[in-house]
């Protein structure tokens, strides 16, 4: 129950709240998401329209006429032959073939497509239509502009209005929010103290864990381990113990101190030493004990039967 608490704890949802600035109890959205696209598309497309609102084509036909004026004789002009460079001043003719300015002719094969425009009637209205249509693309490309820049503007005030947070490139509501950041906390607790809390909880309801696996008290399979029994010679008196029955077994008494080897000679071999001693005989009432087969080790003061 300690661990539970403590993961409890830590997903409180107040303290999430906080970490995330969001208020609490957190507030629920006040409008659908796709209300609030609907009433982000109506507001942006009426502020784009007032601000470019007016017959733009007619305006700008007019400033193409401004710019780009037909000229009438009398007017002063600037002619720009390829051939002999600028020449300027009054416009005395305009034939068809050619130009007279101030009793200079430059033949209109000569002029420049830009000096062209101003003499020749079907070139001055290529040359307006041109700067209207690069106009009129100028200013769509404006207003996309500042479509996006006004509706990026619009939406975050009108999705923050209406208790939304951005999350992961997109709006979502603040309880949403919530939910996702209460489930990342929930799994890396999991991840952290998982094995500990379900220790915990069978811990709890008496199971107990038994190669690696958890079962009920009742599940425990019971081993019938079976004593083997001890024959004593009968000619064989008791060596120890605490009373008169109690006899010490053999591989619970002391064994004799081992021989130490002697020390080698320097610069002698191992394989040129001195064989060692022979161990001690074994005392007739002190016969060799098998190994037991179980392995089975009686504890200290068993009694024996014969």
């Amino acid at each position: 129950m300690r661990l539970r608490a403590k993961v409890e704890e830590l997903t409180d949802r107040a303290e999430i709240a906080k970490h995330l600035k969001l208020d609490f109890p957190v507030p629920t959205a006040t409008m659908s998401a796709k209300r609030i696209e609907a009433e982000i598309n109506f507001s942006v497309d009426l502020r784009v329209e007032d601000q470019f609102a007016g017959a733009l084509t007619t305006q700008l036909e007019q400033e193409a006429i401004e710019k780009f004026p037909l000229a009438k004789v009398g007017d002063d002009v600037e002619a720009i032959d390829i051939r002999r460079g600028i020449v300027t001043g009054k416009l005395l003719r305009n034939h068809p073939a050619y130009v007279d300015v101030d009793g200079r002719r430059v033949s209109k094969v000569d002029l420049s497509k830009e000096s062209m425009a101003f003499f020749d009637e079907d070139a001055n209205l290529q040359i307006r239509e041109r700067h209207v249509r690069r106009q009129l693309q100028a200013q769509r490309n404006r207003k996309h502009e500042i479509t996006i820049e006004m509706r990026k503007k619009l939406s975050k005030e009108m999705y923050l209005a209406n208790n939304y947070v951005r999350y992961k490139g997109k709006w979502i509501t603040a309880t949403e929010m919530m939910d996702i950041a209460v489930k990342y906390r929930r799994k890396k607790l999991v991840k952290k103290y998982g094995k500990a809390i379900q220790g915990e909880v069978y811990s709890e309801h008496d199971y107990v864990k038994q190669d690696g696996v958890w079962i009920r008290p009742d599940e425990i399979p019971i081993v019938d381990i079976k004593i083997p029994t001890i024959d004593i010679l009968p000619d064989q008196p008791p060596t120890g113990g605490n009373g008169p029955d109690e006899v010490v077994p053999p591989w619970e008494q002391p064994r004799p101190p081992a021989t130490p080897d002697p020390p080698p000679r320097e610069d002698v071999p191992p394989w040129e030493l001195p064989d060692a001693p022979a161990p001690p005989p074994v005392e007739p009432d002190e016969p060799a004990q098998p190994d037991d087969p179980l392995g089975f080790k009686p504890p200290p003061n068993f009694r024996r039967t014969k």
